[in-house]
């Protein structure tokens, strides 16, 4: 599995606070209210389990799709969704 650390920057300057290990303590610290999971190839698996982290920090989860080209037809914002306790 691939860890991202805190100090890489993603889209419009939002900057990565800590490891998916860490959503609970960055949450907390930063009394932050939704994650935002921007990883285009992550699997069904890692979206659940960052998902349950989430949960369990009593935070919304963001879920961004692939982004794609300017060029392409979709942007990415219209492409991301709110991931519920029950998917």
């Amino acid at each position: 599995m691939t860890t991202y650390t805190s100090g890489i920057v993603i889209s419009a300057g939002v900057a990565v606070k800590g490891t998916i290990a860490d959503l609970p303590k960055v949450a907390k610290q930063y009394a932050a209210t939704t994650a935002i999971l921007a990883v285009p190839s992550a699997s069904r698996e890692l979206v659940k389990k960052v998902n349950d982290l989430a949960n369990d920090a009593g935070i919304e989860l963001k879920v961004l799709a692939e982004c794609r080209r300017p060029e392409q037809s979709g942007a990415c914002g219209d492409q991301r969704r709110t991931r519920s306790r029950h998917d």
